[in-house]
């Protein structure tokens, strides 16, 4: 589909395409659109099963405007409100035509005319059309969340405690970080505004499989190293395919006995073009005595992901930073820890969440920055999270400020 004006696409993290999902995301949607100038626009859908940035399914609201100078307004302000961007996927939130033109055709679901008034098409019964309040930006202090977890399961925490935060005026910054696997490979794109491709490998039984390559500024390509060592190997061949030959590592772990297998066999002769670079963490001394035989340069992993996606600087403009762990302690989270020393140096107050209660204290005297440690509940984990923030963090967050002597 070919856009003969100016549209602009917001990405919202879905469970799946029901008109109740639709209708939701167009709530938020139109909220954000009548903050600036609505009249005249085009409103249009896609859908994509899955996004590998999200690890779920994406459905994303369009408004096509004529006029450039329209656009460019309502792009501005779009992106100054963290009520909308928190609910947003972390990897590119907001969508433009030459994104879009990748796909479609898209369906025209409605319209908003000259006077600000909202018409659905029979085929989107779930577009809302009555006037919405327009939403605002917040003023109030500035938070940055930081989580960890696989499987997506730092987006969910960051959609969560982000929206929660920026509903009650506070200014929002979210960031995922990971010591390892996939979790490091979103949080390395998502943070450095790089891309996915994706290839076909065999895995270890023969099958065809999908794999996901994250992509860095640069040419920098980044792998996951956690899958069978054959189709880990093929992996790397398909990386070398694509032209690429400076390569991010991100282990979890290596089972030994499968990766020796390799180490026998004669290398693809383009590896030895290439620069690889494992992320993986000091505590795991197996994983880098096989990545170091595999040819691998080791650096530990949490430091250096903490390095590349600019932590220290995000955490520096935050006057608080709420850290959320998927681990079961997360005080022993590597990522958490590497944030937590990054904080103590900066003596930024900060909240762990995820953590053991029964840690709190030894945990608090070990990192003076810290003024909670908060245990989730058993509860479904958006739940567990909204429950924390409201019940724990919100009556934090003005002490924490108040002990740091920032207002």
């Amino acid at each position: 589909m070919i856009w003969h004006y100016f549209p602009i696409g917001m990405r919202f993290p879905v469970r799946d395409f029901s008109e109740a999902s639709k209708r939701r995301c167009w709530e938020i949607a139109l909220s954000a659109i009548f903050s600036a100038d609505p009249c005249g626009t085009g409103l249009y859908e896609a859908c994509e099963a899955y996004d590998p940035g999200a690890g779920m399914p994406v459905y994303t609201c369009i408004v096509c405007y004529e006029g450039i100078k329209q656009a460019r307004a309502a792009g501005k302000r779009f992106h100054a409100l963290d009520a909308l961007s928190s609910r947003l996927t972390l990897h590119e939130p907001f969508v433009q035509a030459n994104y879009l033109e990748s796909f479609g055709p898209y369906p025209l679901i409605g319209s908003i005319d000259g006077s600000g008034a909202i018409t659905g098409s029979d085929a989107a019964p779930f577009l809302p059309t009555g006037l919405p309040e327009p939403m605002t930006e917040g003023h109030g202090l500035s938070i940055l969340i930081a989580a960890d977890g696989p499987d997506g399961t730092a987006e969910t925490a960051l959609r969560a405690l982000g929206a929660a935060a920026a509903d009650r005026g506070y200014s929002v910054t979210r960031t995922a970080i990971a010591d390892g696997g996939a979790g490091t490979v979103r949080a390395l794109v998502s943070n450095r505004n790089g891309r996915y491709e994706t290839v076909a490998c065999t895995d270890e039984t023969g099958e065809r499989v999908v794999e996901t390559i994250g992509i860095l500024p640069g040419g920098i390509a980044v792998l996951e190293a956690t899958r069978g060592a054959r189709q880990f190997q093929t992996l790397i061949r398909k990386t070398l395919d694509l032209g690429y030959r400076n390569v991010l590592l991100a282990p979890g772990a290596l089972d030994p006995s499968e990766y020796e297998l390799l180490l026998g066999e004669e290398p693809d002769p383009r590896m030895s073009q290439c620069t690889f670079t494992a992320l993986s963490a000091d505590a795991d001394a197996a994983n880098a005595s096989i990545l170091r035989k595999l040819g691998a340069t080791v650096q530990n992993g949490a430091e250096t992901v903490l390095d590349l996606i600019g932590f220290d600087a995000a955490a520096a403009r935050a006057d608080v930073v709420i850290l959320a762990s998927n681990a079961a302690d997360g005080a022993r989270d590597s990522a958490v820890c590497a944030a937590l020393s990054r904080l103590r140096a900066e003596r930024k107050p900060a909240v762990l969440l995820g953590g053991s209660t029964a840690d709190a204290e030894r945990l608090k005297n070990e990192h003076p920055e810290l003024r909670g440690v908060i245990a989730l509940s058993e509860a479904p984990a958006e739940k567990a999270l909204l429950d924390a923030f409201s019940e724990s963090i919100l009556p934090m967050l003005g002490e924490s400020v108040a002990k740091n002597g920032a207002v």
